[in-house]
């Protein structure tokens, strides 16, 4: 009888442990795929605006259009900007998704952001803003024959990531209750 109970309690043990790496593995890859996208998007702005980024400084052009894809932010996007590096503190935005804020002097998004990562020289950073958003920066420098002269910054919503890591939590707690269930059917 004790055997047995110890073999139930190993099998539910061993199946939970299971249970817990692949919902690691998952909930990793989620948010990998998602940071990954903000990291193509950052760098596509900064490789298609860096040739004219330089007119734009050198010629004193502030009003450019924004020609970006963001592929899967679309829906979630908060804003998308180009700055100018000026070296002061004092930078302007040079390029927004909202053309008003154009040549005013940048406010970065987050107040107190907390480093996530850093991939292939984008910065991700994240916080939940005063107003409850919660937001993710995505942000690299421009640079034009070794030198920064600008920095694309991506701020999106973090609501579709939360929800599937929502939804990745909420299908392992449901597959530990019925597993444990099952376990205890069979047992008694």
């Amino acid at each position: 009888m004790k055997r047995k109970k110890l073999i139930y309690f190993i099998s539910w043990l061993s199946l939970m442990l299971c249970g817990c790496l692949v919902f690691y593995v998952l909930t990793e890859r989620s948010k990998n795929n998602f940071y990954q996208h903000g990291v193509s998007a950052v760098q596509e702005i900064a490789g298609k605006n860096l040739p004219s980024m330089v007119n734009f400084i050198i010629q004193g052009n502030f009003n450019p259009p924004l020609n970006i894809t963001t592929g899967n932010f679309s829906e979630n996007l908060k804003f998308v900007a180009v700055i100018e590096d000026n070296g002061t503190g004092n930078n302007n935005i040079l390029a927004h998704t909202d053309p008003k804020f154009v040549r005013w002097p940048f406010t970065p998004p987050l107040k107190k952001p907390k480093h996530v990562d850093t991939i292939d020289d984008v910065v991700i950073e994240k916080e939940d803003s005063l107003y409850n958003e919660r937001l993710i920066s995505f942000s690299a420098y421009i640079s034009a024959n070794g030198t920064n002269i600008g920095r694309a910054y991506l701020v999106v919503y973090s609501y579709p990531l939360d929800e599937s890591l929502s939804r990745l939590r909420w299908i392992f707690a449901s597959g530990a209750v019925i597993i444990t269930i099952m376990l205890l059917i069979i047992y008694l």
